[in-house]
């Protein structure tokens, strides 16, 4: 990013609607934010807490903390009191910066580790003064202050899973790992002529990658004027500034997809357009390609590692980088060709582990190779489709079940919004199926049989779910999965009813 600032201080570095920053004075934004952190007593190894939305402070912010070895950590606005007391308690930062809602919210509950005089709000104070303001931060304009800390292989950045199955994993990444996912998306087509709507917050892996990608290439970072994801203000920045790229989880491609059907824009400029982070209905490709007239590609990536797999020649599938990924079976032997396999990955670009505690993190990885938990199958022609995450399998009578494949059928019917599956522990059966639904529209009366009889048509019995609940919203996570954890917890009321049905 220094670099681009020196070479071409002119150039768009990043917009949103009508403001915008050249490489030259997002570097001049970052020296001066980057001095306000160090005149605040951060100190390389420290952890700095970004609790913001999709905004250009969040980029400011991140760049300033990894410009003087700090550690940048990302985390959702929507996380609860509860959960972020948990995350405060093992992350122990030295600043947060957050919105001034968010910090008031946390006034009562904060850690006794985080003082005022360590939080700070990005439009206003409160008025009691307790928390610093952005500006206190900006304020330090001495670019004799600033000192750049170069450190490769220290821990750079933290980012949340998503927390489907429980508690978020903080993945832990390093400036090198970082810079070894630029270069394979150099090697696989990122280049400066990618212009690509960055609609995903950096707590988010693709709005973390996204930036990384944009600030090292010296493109811009093209926001979409919306702090979480929203279809119009995404379709809009993608007409306004013509961008040619764009990648979102399926529920989110489904949005854009309507939004596009509902106020048509010319996003004729889209060229690579991709889709990832859950497996995707058929529908979803064929529906993208009629609307938008490009085809949808499947990516497959993950927070812990992004370049081992790129696009395949077919769209629905990827192919393996040599020698950086491949599949295997419960004993760590390769899949024979059409058999499902799990997935592992190594390489330089893979993170370094899990953070537990200042000064502890968790390596996984098994003789270099981090197994991921996602199922594929090779193809004939060597290729690979994504299948489903191994923790995912209802076993019913010894009968391997997918719920997402359940939860496709489900949506099938035309009073079904969306959908999800889990399975819930039965004496008998080891699991049964209970499915949930979301209506088109809640206000008509709904016949959950009318659904399952739909579904019977279209799957063997022991698949078609014994209850069906209709549900306000399915519960998904920041990237559109659906939240494995709330999901069993919710099917866990059904588990008598479900137990006594034969």
């Amino acid at each position: 990013m220094l670099a681009n600032a020196m070479a071409h201080p002119e150039v768009l570095a990043a917009v949103q609607g009508e403001h915008t920053w050249t490489f030259g004075r997002f570097a001049s934004d970052v020296r001066r934010l980057s001095a306000g952190m160090l005149a605040q007593g951060i100190r390389p190894g420290d952890r700095i807490v970004l609790q913001l939305g999709n905004c250009v402070p969040a980029l400011l912010a991140c760049y300033a903390g990894l410009a003087i070895g700090a550690i940048v950590v990302p985390l959702d606005p929507a996380f609860k009191i509860a959960e972020m007391k948990r995350l405060l308690d093992v992350l122990q930062p030295s600043l947060y910066l957050a919105a001034p809602e968010l910090d008031r919210l946390l006034e009562d509950s904060i850690p006794s580790f985080l003082p005022a005089g360590r939080r700070f709000t990005v439009e206003a104070a409160h008025k009691d003064g307790r928390s610093g303001t952005w500006q206190t931060l900006l304020a330090n304009d001495d670019p004799d202050v600033f000192s750049f800390t170069h450190d490769p292989d220290a821990h750079a950045i933290l980012i949340a899973t998503s927390g489907a199955t429980g508690d978020p994993k903080l993945v832990t990444h390093t400036q090198k790992t970082l810079l070894h996912t630029v270069e394979l998306a150099i090697a696989f087509g990122w280049n400066r002529n990618v212009k690509a709507v960055c609609h995903a917050p950096l707590y988010r892996p693709l709005g973390a990658y996204a930036l990384v990608m944009c600030m090292s290439l010296g493109v811009p970072c093209i926001l979409a004027e919306c702090s979480q994801f929203e279809p119009g203000p995404v379709l809009d920045a993608i007409e306004r500034h013509r961008c040619t790229r764009v990648a979102a989880p399926p529920l989110e491609i489904a949005k854009l997809i309507r939004a596009q059907r509902e106020a048509p824009r010319k996003v004729d400029c889209l060229s690579s357009c991709m889709v990832f982070g859950d497996s995707a209905a058929p529908e979803l490709f064929d529906d993208f390609e009629r609307v938008f007239g490009t085809p949808l590609h499947n990516l497959v990536a993950m927070s812990e590692a992004i370049g081992c797999l790129y696009l395949g020649t077919n769209n629905r599938s990827v192919r393996a980088v040599p020698g950086l990924a491949k599949l295997v079976d419960e004993h760590g032997a390769p899949t024979p060709e059409g058999d499902a396999g799990e997935l592992v990955v190594r390489g330089e670009n893979l993170f370094k582990g899990y953070w537990k505690s200042p000064g502890v993190v968790d390596d996984p990885k098994r003789d270099g190779w981090y197994h991921t938990g996602d199922m594929m199958r090779q193809t004939e022609d060597g290729e690979w489709s994504y299948e489903i995450r191994r923790s995912d399998v209802i076993v019913r009578a010894g009968q391997r079940l997918s719920p997402v494949e359940i939860a496709r059928v489900l949506m099938t019917h035309p009073a079904v919004a969306d959908a999800a599956v889990a399975g819930v522990t039965d004496p008998f059966l080891g699991q049964r199926v209970v499915g949930f639904i979301e209506l088109v529209d809640p206000s008509r009366p709904c016949d959950t049989n009318d659904i399952l009889g739909h579904a019977a048509h279209q799957l063997a019995d022991y698949k078609v779910p014994e209850v069906l609940a209709v549900v306000d919203m399915i519960p998904r996570n920041g990237v559109g999965k659906v939240s494995r954890r709330v999901l069993a917890a919710m099917a866990a009321q059904f588990e008598i009813r479900v137990g006594d049905l034969e």
